[in-house]
């Protein structure tokens, strides 16, 4: 009779299988709602493994989740039709127009100050890449302080709350760069 421990392998991996098959064989109505699903679950697992294990409660577990899907979805905003019909030879966000000062070149280089933050995220890949970069760094930046300081208590929980109202002010104020509180809209692949 097999053990536990090998029948928990067994299910983890039925589990990942079943996962990446199911792009092959699920209408994209389902697909999406699964993939949501999937994504939620992984924030409940982190506050879990913080709150329930660690015992430190983290407010701040959507700064980590927002920074990654922030990243995929640049790189998704300019593969949309959208981006790719604004009279440039290159992708540009539609809002970098609409926010753009008059005869502003179209060019995602110079259309704003930090418009070539943008540039990179022309490559799906790197969209990914820094989806888990950013988050990792970030949570180690912030561990470190944390830790080396020896915080503790509600103390983390007022700092990690602090530093996300932190961040959605810088990205609510910068307009021209994030399209502030609309986010990204009409993201490729998303029809």
């Amino acid at each position: 009779m097999p053990s536990k421990r090998a029948i928990d392998w067994a299910v983890y991996a039925a589990f990942v299988v079943i996962i990446m098959t199911a792009p092959l064989v699920m209408e994209p109505f389902w697909l999406n709602r699964v993939a949501k699903y999937l994504v939620y679950g992984m924030l409940g697992i982190a506050v879990a493994l913080s709150w329930g294990y660690a015992g430190i409660l983290n407010l701040g577990q959507g700064l980590f989740f927002g920074a990654g899907a922030y990243m995929l979805a640049m790189s998704l905003k300019l593969a949309s039709p959208t981006s790719l019909q604004q009279g440039s030879d290159r992708p540009v966000p539609d809002f970098m127009l609409w926010n753009a000062e008059p005869g502003s070149p179209t060019e995602l280089c110079c259309i704003n100050k930090a418009s070539f933050l943008w540039l990179p995220f022309q490559s799906q890949w790197f969209g990914v890449a820094m989806g888990l970069i950013l988050p990792v760094a970030i949570a180690t930046i912030l561990g470190m302080i944390v830790f080396r300081k020896r915080i503790s208590g509600v103390f983390v929980s007022i700092i990690t709350l602090a530093v996300v109202l932190l961040v959605r002010l810088v990205v609510i104020d910068s307009q021209p760069v994030t399209n502030g509180f609309n986010g990204l809209t009409d993201l490729a692949g998303s029809r």
